[in-house]
């Protein structure tokens, strides 16, 4: 497991959760993928209007997975293709009422959130990767065109990092995931008012 810095009051799911590169090629069940599903239904939404699409194929439906692997930078296909399900996440532009919509990113975030902690808690992990052809996502697969693509999501047992395929991808791998002190964003009262740390 990659090696975090570390924190305090959060839950050990949120420290547990970061996103590898290296996968086991094992097979998610249709229970696992049901659940991670099921959390990202229920996140919170604006107006319940739920934004958020997913389409996924494993890795044992080889036309469909090699579909989505052709959307991947040649830089993330390179480990991503290994891996056992691979999705593209899209969110609605418009309100079921035809007027826009202006936080579906927002909706589909929290979706995704859901998602990945129950894959952590379920002993799986995900990687999200911006780098994709969304230009050519909506056509490749046969999604409307109200619908934007915004992510492509990799999910499955984490395996050692040996397994990448080069020596950079091993590194990356191995380097100590860090986050910007709260000190940095967050501002109590104005932008000016900074952070005030507990004491």
């Amino acid at each position: 497991m990659q090696h975090r810095e570390e924190q305090h009051n959060i839950h050990e799911l949120m420290q547990a959760r970061w996103s590898p590169r290296s996968f086991s090629s094992e097979l998610l069940t249709q229970e696992q993928i049901e659940s991670l599903f099921q959390a990202a239904r229920w996140a919170a939404s604006s107006g319940n209007g739920q934004p958020w699409r997913f389409v996924y194929a494993t890795s044992d439906q080889q036309k469909d997975f090699q579909r989505l692997v052709s959307l991947l930078d040649e830089g993330n296909a390179i480990w991503a293709k290994n891996a056992p399900f691979l999705m593209v996440v899209f969110s609605k532009t418009e309100r079921d009422n035809g007027k826009l919509h202006p936080g579906h990113l927002y909706d589909t975030g929290l979706a995704m959130g859901q998602f990945c902690l129950q894959a952590t808690a379920m002993g799986l992990q995900v990687h999200q990767m911006g780098g994709f052809a969304m230009d050519k996502a909506n056509e490749a697969l046969q999604v409307p065109s109200e619908y934007q693509p915004i992510a492509m999501a990799v999910v499955g047992h984490p395996a050692p990092f040996t397994l990448l395929p080069t020596q950079e991808l091993q590194t990356r791998e191995q380097t100590k995931s860090t986050r910007k002190p709260l000190q940095e964003t967050v501002h109590m009262g104005t932008w000016k008012g900074g952070y005030q740390e507990l004491t």
